[in-house]
C-alpha cells in the first residue's frame, strides 16, 4: 500500500549534523527517541544549538552527504563561523537509476525534512525564520516540499539547478516555486537539460546564460550536463566566501550581452539580499576561482 512505501521512504532519510567541533564526522540526529536510546542516555539532539544558524543541505540523484555538493559547502560554512550544518541523506533513494523513482519520492523526502525541522522547532526552540534549506538537482524540489509542508515559514530555500526532468512546467505546487521560503534564490546552470529553466524563485540567477558554463564543452556528450548541473554548487560553495558574483538584472541573455541591464547589482549565492527579485545575469570564469566581480 502506499502508506508502507510512505514509512519505507521515511527510514531511508538521516539527518546528520556539523558544527565547529564536529566538523569531519557529523553526529546523526533522530527525530523520535527510541527506549534504548534513552536508556543510552543517547544526547545527540543536544548536539543541535538553537541561538546558531542552521543550514539543511540536501543532495542530488545519484548523490549522497559525502560529496562535494554537500561538504565543500558545509565545510565552508563552518570556516566562516560556527553553525548548525544539517546534511540530509537520502542516497539510497536517490541511487536509483530509474530517475522517475527518485522524482516521485521527492516530496515524501522534503515532507521528512519537515517533520525534522518542526522538531527541532518544538524541541530544541530553534526558530524557523533562521533556517536556510540549500538544495541540488532533485535536492532542490525536496526543499521545495519541505518548505510547502511547513506553510512557507522557512526562511531561506536556495535551490542549485532544481532539476529539469519531471519539472519544467509543472505548477508551482509540483516543484519549488517562491511560496515555499520567506525567501527563495535560486541558480541555474544547466537549464533546459538536466537543470530546470523556469524561474522558481524571488530571485533567479543565470550565470553565463544559465545553460552550459565555460570549460564543460570538452567532455563527451552525455556527461557534459553533468558538468554544468555540477556548477550550480560549486559556485554557491565559492559564493560562502565572496560577493564577487555580481549579478545585473536583465530580461535575457541577449539583452545581457547588449548591456541592456538594469542599475540595481546583486549578488549572486549565499551574500545575496533578501529584497532582491527578478531575473539576474552574470558571466563567471570557466575555473576556480569562478567569482569574476563586474563584467560590464
Amino acid at each position: 500500500s502506499s502508506r508502507m512505501t510512505m514509512l519505507n521512504v521515511k527510514e531511508k532519510v538521516s539527518f546528520h549534523l556539523y558544527n565547529r567541533q564536529h566538523i569531519k564526522d557529523g553526529v546523526r540526529i533522530r527525530k523520535t527517541r527510541s527506549l534504548r536510546s534513552i536508556q543510552k542516555r543517547d544526547t545527540s539532539n543536544d548536539v543541535f544549538d538553537p541561538k546558531l544558524e542552521t543550514k539543511f543541505l540536501i543532495h542530488g540523484w545519484q548523490s549522497s552527504k559525502g560529496t562535494d555538493t554537500i561538504q565543500n559547502i558545509k565545510n565552508n560554512y563552518l570556516k566562516v563561523a560556527d553553525m548548525n550544518v544539517i546534511a540530509v541523506d537520502w542516497s539510497e533513494l536517490a541511487a536509483n537509476i530509474f530517475y522517475i523513482t527518485p522524482v516521485i519520492q521527492t516530496r515524501e523526502v522534503g515532507e521528512t525534512i519537515a517533520e525534522m525541522i518542526e522538531h527541532l522547532v518544538t524541541t530544541r526552540n530553534a526558530s524557523m525564520a533562521k533556517i536556510h534549506v540549500i538544495g541540488h538537482s532533485l535536492g532542490a524540489h525536496c526543499a521545495g516540499f519541505a518548505g510547502s509542508k511547513l506553510g512557507g515559514r522557512i526562511g531561506r530555500i536556495s535551490g542549485l539547478d532544481p532539476a529539469n526532468p519531471g519539472f519544467e512546467g509543472t505548477p508551482p505546487s509540483e516543484r519549488l516555486d517562491p511560496t515555499d521560503a520567506i525567501f527563495v534564490d535560486v541558480i541555474h546552470t544547466s537549464a533546459g537539460t538536466a537543470g530546470i529553466s523556469m524561474r522558481c524563485g524571488h530571485i533567479d540567477f543565470y550565470p553565463n546564460g544559465g545553460a552550459r558554463q565555460p570549460n564543460c564543452n570538452y567532455l563527451p556528450i552525455d556527461l557534459l550536463e553533468a558538468c554544468s548541473h555540477g556548477r550550480s554548487h560549486q559556485y554557491f560553495a565559492e559564493s560562502i566566501f565572496t560577493d564577487q558574483f555580481i549579478s545585473y538584472p536583465c530580461r535575457s541573455w541577449a539583452g545581457y550581452k547588449a548591456k541592456r541591464c538594469g542599475k540595481r547589482l546583486e549578488s549572486m549565492g549565499d551574500p545575496v539580499s533578501r529584497n532582491a527579485r527578478g531575473l539576474y545575469y552574470l558571466e563567471t570564469n570557466g575555473k576556480f576561482p569562478y567569482a569574476k566581480g563586474n563584467t560590464q
